[in-house]
């Protein structure tokens, strides 16, 4: 873990920001992690007087850039993206100052203008040491101490990412949390494991617990029964439903033992209590990435920015909207068998024009990790300019398969652009082209997985 070399390329590429008198434009990305990137950016930005303007996007592509590029600016920052992208970035922006933050995968050369961090630059993997947040904290803490209340950004959007696997930060992501605790920015207590621990009804927690396998959790009315038989109240004293943080600790613990002895599945038990980190708006560092992700897709991500800020005032809204479309979504794909194709080691959902694309890289999440039986997902969804491609692997898959190379290929063949890490990568391909897609990313995937077995 050479956090010192990223230390390094940190303030050098600091020394732009710290020193612009003109106007810097602020470009990240639109899910969790770019939020709190953006967030962190802003915050920093605002701290230190500077004239800028922020605005968060899906992706890089060449017809945002084309818009970007004329943007009356000095200079430019990127956060959570940019990377993957920089040929583009050298052709749109040519004169001005560039300054990128980011911990998805290098692709393209540098140049003068250029001031580039990237965890890959200092030997870290951005796929599951560090996110872009945390990138972005690194670099703006060169510029002022005072970011450091912000440094739990930097662990939700972590979280965001999926980087942290079974209730555990490694690497970077866990020297910031040994910071952020020591800043009593963030606190662990040892409890349930459950999502949803202060945003849902203490019921549909159970009844939606990917975590556990209750054997009744399909009915609602059956795990309103289990918590009253437990003698936990159903209600507060508002007459609101209870959630899990609302618990003593001696119910959160009868009810874990009760979750335990019911489950019917007996390999996740000992992961069912574990460590809950607490950020400093009380929510659980999960549930508060799911709030910005639903910002983001809902095409709210100034929202999400103001949430950060610690102003929350359309967030319920846009969250029950949210969840109204996750549902929708995901019970049309379970319906509809004509969009799911599986071969021997994908399973693809086509979704044309019946899953906005906002939406397709979350959906093909869930269902990767509830629904699939492959251990390679991929999803495709109708743009305005194109067909947006998302692709998911197991963890078990890591070092085995690298869906930035086989989408990287693919796009090669159709057109486009793609860009991500191993597990978890993207692409903008022209309409019309997904069977040759489909038909180069099976080549590539086969050929992948043969190499592994000769190995």
């Amino acid at each position: 873990m050479d956090i010192e070399k990223l230390e390094a390329l940190a303030g050098k590429a600091a020394e732009p920001l710290s020193k612009e008198t003109g106007k810097i434009q602020v470009v990240s990305h639109f899910d969790a992690d770019g939020i709190c990137a953006g967030s962190i950016a802003y915050h920093t930005l605002k701290l230190l007087g500077k004239n800028f303007d922020i605005e968060f996007i899906k992706q890089l592509e060449e017809d945002e850039l084309k818009r970007i590029s004329v943007i009356e600016a000095d200079l430019f920052l990127f956060t959570d993206l940019g990377s993957g992208q920089l040929d583009n970035i050298r052709k749109y922006i040519p004169d001005k100052i560039i300054v990128i933050a980011d911990h998805h995968e290098l692709q393209g050369d540098s140049w003068d203008n250029l001031y580039h961090l990237n965890c890959h630059m200092a030997g870290l993997d951005g796929k599951d040491e560090i996110s872009g947040a945390g990138v972005t904290y690194f670099l703006m803490k060169h510029m002022t101490d005072k970011v450091s209340s912000m440094i739990y950004l930097a662990l939700v959007g972590a979280a965001g990412d999926v980087q942290k696997k079974d209730g555990v930060f490694k690497s970077v992501n866990n020297h910031l949390l040994e910071e952020a605790l020591k800043l009593d920015a963030i606190t662990i207590k040892k409890g349930l494991r459950l999502f949803g621990r202060s945003t849902r009804p203490l019921h549909r927690v159970l009844r939606y617990a990917n975590e556990i396998d209750l054997p009744f959790a399909d009915d609602e009315s059956k795990c309103i029964q289990f918590l009253s038989n437990l003698g936990i109240p159903m209600k507060n004293g508002n007459n609101d439903w209870i959630t899990l943080s609302d618990l003593t600790g001696e119910q959160e613990k009868k009810l874990a033992t009760a979750i335990i002895l019911n489950s019917d599945v007996t390999s996740n038990k000992n992961n069912i209590v574990g460590n809950i980190f607490i950020i400093p708006t009380k929510y659980e560092i999960r549930e508060f990435a799911t709030m910005l992700n639903s910002c983001g897709r809902m095409g709210k991500s100034i929202e999400g920015l103001k949430l950060c800020l610690g102003m929350t005032d359309n967030i319920e809204t846009i969250q029950k909207a949210y969840k109204r479309k996750i549902a929708t979504y995901l019970n049309l794909v379970k319906k509809d068998s004509t969009m799911i194709r599986k071969t021997e080691y994908v399973s693809y959902i086509v979704a044309k024009d019946r899953i906005e694309d906002n939406f397709i890289g979350t959906i093909l999440s869930i269902l990767s990790n509830s629904y699939f039986d492959s251990k390679i997902c991929f999803a495709f969804a109708n743009s305005s300019n194109g067909v947006k491609v998302s692709s998911r692997a197991h963890k078990s898959m890591d070092g085995k398969i690298n869906l930035k190379e086989i989408v990287g290929m693919a796009v090669e063949v159709t057109g486009g652009e793609g860009g991500g890490h191993s597990l978890a990568s993207g692409a903008k391909i022209p309409a019309g082209t997904e069977e040759l897609f489909i038909s180069e990313v099976e080549k590539h995937i086969i050929e992948q997985m043969q190499d592994t077995r000769t190995e």
